[in-house]
């Protein structure tokens, strides 16, 4: 994964369906994506604590990454994951035949997604039951408990397909994210982004009308 660091500004490509772009820009104004599968944070983990060895340190840190949730009942999640304090429990927003209805077949129950905000923030990613494919047919939502996270102004104007309407959303507007679409909505003071990638070479966008339902059902989840 390619990744320019600056002060101002980082960037990170795309690296495949279980990652999302990232850009910061500025102080405030956050583009961030998520990793969606346990074993690649873990991967990631391990290369870290193996690149800090070999460069001869004498002690490591061991990353701090967002738990996974234990799913319970349908569009539930049990006590194994701590949300993000001030920021709702995204694997509580939706329901898991909600999410199917999008996938156009069964969804498992959610997980944890990689936190990367802190408290400001809540992740949960959702991937069909059925994987025998080898094609995973992914939603994910991201959660902020404050509305200058993936403000409108941060994204460049091809990114925005355009505005969708959603009730309770002061804000709402589907984006273009290369093999999938999102949906970012404001509602009150929470800022919510749901993301559908539906893999392999399929093209996401017929998709809209279904993943704007979804949405809708979320903007009434979500505090005012």
């Amino acid at each position: 994964m390619e990744v320019h660091d600056r002060a101002d500004q980082w960037r990170c490509g795309h690296a495949g369906a279980d990652r999302w772009p990232c850009r910061h820009v500025g102080d405030n104004e956050m583009r961030t994506g998520f990793i969606v599968r346990s074993s690649a944070i873990a991967i990631v983990a391990a290369v870290t604590l193996s690149a800090c060895g070999s460069a001869g340190s004498s002690s490591t840190t061991t990353p701090t990454v967002a738990p996974s949730v234990a799913p319970t009942s349908d569009g539930g999640s049990g006590s194994g994951a701590s949300p993000a304090a001030g920021a709702p429990d995204a694997c509580t927003l939706l329901a898991v035949s909600d999410v199917s209805s999008l996938l156009g077949e069964p969804a498992a129950p959610p997980t944890g997604g990689l936190n990367v905000t802190g408290t400001d923030e809540s992740d949960c990613d959702w991937q069909q039951v059925n994987t025998s494919s080898g094609v995973l047919h992914l939603v994910q939502l991201q959660v902020f408990n404050s509305a200058r996270y993936l403000k409108r102004a941060g994204y460049e104007p091809t990114e925005i397909i355009k505005d969708v309407p959603i009730s309770g959303a002061s804000e709402a507007f589907a984006i273009d994210e290369g093999n999938g679409i999102g949906i970012n909505l404001l509602v009150g003071s929470t800022r919510a982004v749901l993301h559908y990638t539906p893999g392999g070479k399929a093209d996401p966008k017929p998709a809209l009308p279904a993943l704007t339902l979804l949405a809708t059902k979320l903007a009434g989840a979500l505090p005012r």
